[in-house]
C-alpha cells in the first residue's frame, strides 16, 4: 500500500510539474518552412493567404519588372496571365479565386481566366477582399468625382454599398472617400474612410445595412484590417496617450489588446478560431499573447521573427524570419506544432488515474480481506 501511495504521489507531482511548466511556456512551437522564390524571382511580397496554404503576392524579376506568384505545396510559380496585365493582387479565397486591380479596374482571377468587374458609371475600381462565395469588396470611383466609395463586386457587377452616416459621432458627420478592405461569408464588410470629423475612421458595414464604428474612450480613431465569419474585426486604434494599439471589435464593443503598453502595437489578422496576429504577437483563441520569437524552436537556425501579417484558420502564419538580428531574412510559412510536454502531461495524467483506478479495484471490502 505504501508503495502504491508513493507511486501515485510521484505521478501526481510529475503531472503538476509538467502543468506548471506548460503554464509558463507556449503549448506549441512554429515549424519554419522557407518560401523559396521561383526561378528568376526575388524580393517577394506576399499579400494573400488561404486555408489551403496557398500564398499569392508579387515578386521582382532580374530585369526589374514585377511578376505575380502563387505558392502552394512547397512550390512557387508565376501566374503569367496576371503578370502580363500588370496586376496588383490583394486577396485569395479558399476556392483559389484571386482579386485585385489591373489597368485601373477590379478583376477576378480563377481557373486560369481573368474577368473584370465592370460598370460604365465608374472610371476606376479595385477589389481588396473576397469571400468563398466569390463576392468581393473594395472601392470604385465615378467619372468626375474625386472621392472613392465602398462597393461590392458580385457576378461581374459593381454594387454601391451606400452613403455612410455615423450618428455615434454626435452629428451629421459623413464619410467622404471610403473603401472596403475585407468581406466575410455573411457579407459583412470592413473598411476605412476619410471622416468629416477630421480623422480616418474604420467601419463595419453589416450585411443587413447597419453601420458600426469602433469607439473606445481612450481611442481617437480606429483602422480595421481583418474580419472573421463571426463578425469580429481587428485593426489599430490610435490612443490618446500611448500611440496606436492593437484593437479587437466584437459585438459592438472595442477592446484594447495591449492596455498599459507604452508604444505601438497592431493587429492585422483574425481567423475563424479566434486567433489574432499582429506584427510579432500571436494572441491565442483564449486571449493569451505569445511572441513569435518565443515560438521558434530552440534548435532552429532561425533566431528572429521580424513581422507577420497573414494568418489562416489552421493557425499557419506567413511572416519574415532571420538567421541573425535583421540579417539573412526570408519569407516563410510558419506552422504550429504541439509541444511534447502537452502529450506527456496527458499521458502522465492517464497513468496517475490508472494507478488510482488499480488501487481502487484492488481495495477489497473489509469482510473479504484477510484478518
Amino acid at each position: 500500500m505504501v508503495r502504491v501511495r508513493a507511486c501515485l504521489a510521484a505521478c501526481l507531482l510529475w503531472c503538476l510539474s509538467l502543468a506548471a511548466a506548460a503554464a509558463t511556456s507556449p503549448p506549441f512551437h512554429l515549424d519554419v518552412r522557407v518560401i523559396e522564390a521561383g526561378a528568376g524571382l526575388h524580393d517577394l511580397v506576399p499579400t494573400g493567404f488561404n486555408n489551403l496554404g496557398q500564398v499569392v503576392g508579387h515578386a521582382s524579376r532580374q530585369d526589374g519588372s514585377r511578376a505575380v506568384f502563387l505558392y502552394e505545396g512547397g512550390q512557387m510559380r508565376e501566374l503569367a496571365a496576371l503578370s502580363a496585365i500588370g496586376a496588383t493582387v490583394a486577396d485569395i479565397n479558399n476556392v483559389g479565386q484571386i482579386v485585385g486591380q489591373a489597368g485601373n479596374r477590379a478583376f477576378l482571377y480563377g481557373a486560369g481566366t481573368v474577368s473584370y468587374f465592370h460598370d460604365s458609371d465608374y472610371r476606376a475600381s479595385a477589389a481588396l477582399g473576397i469571400n468563398d462565395a466569390g463576392v468581393a469588396t473594395g472601392w470604385a470611383q465615378q467619372g468626375d468625382v474625386h472621392s472613392r466609395q465602398t462597393v461590392r463586386f458580385e457576378h461581374g457587377s459593381v454594387i454601391d454599398a451606400g452613403t455612410f452616416d455615423d450618428p455615434d459621432m454626435g452629428g451629421p458627420y459623413q464619410y467622404g472617400s471610403t473603401y472596403g478592405i475585407d468581406i466575410n461569408e455573411r457579407g459583412d464588410i470592413i473598411g476605412d474612410g476619410a471622416h468629416d470629423s477630421g480623422y480616418s475612421l474604420g467601419f463595419i458595414l453589416y450585411a443587413n445595412g447597419n453601420l458600426a464604428i469602433p469607439h473606445l474612450d481612450s481611442i481617437r480613431y480606429a483602422e480595421l484590417l481583418d474580419i472573421n465569419n463571426a463578425g469580429d474585426a481587428v485593426g489599430i486604434g490610435d490612443t490618446l496617450d500611448a500611440g496606436p494599439h492593437a484593437l479587437l471589435f466584437r459585438n459592438g464593443v472595442s477592446y484594447d489588446l495591449t492596455p498599459g503598453l507604452e508604444g505601438g502595437s497592431h493587429a492585422n489578422a483574425i481567423n475563424n478560431v479566434g486567433q489574432i496576429l499582429g506584427g510579432l504577437t500571436l494572441w491565442d483563441s483564449d486571449g493569451t499573447p505569445y511572441s513569435l520569437n518565443d515560438l521558434l524552436p530552440d534548435d532552429s537556425p532561425w533566431m528572429t521573427a521580424i513581422g507577420a501579417d497573414l494568418l489562416n484558420d489552421s493557425g499557419q502564419i506567413v511572416g519574415r524570419v532571420c538567421t541573425g538580428e535583421y540579417t539573412g531574412c526570408v519569407w516563410a510559412l510558419l506552422t504550429p506544432v504541439p509541444e511534447p510536454s502537452g502529450v506527456a502531461m496527458l499521458s502522465g495524467g492517464m497513468l496517475a488515474l490508472g494507478v488510482l483506478g488499480l488501487r481502487r479495484r484492488l481495495k477489497l471490502p473489509a469482510r473479504l480481506r484477510p484478518a
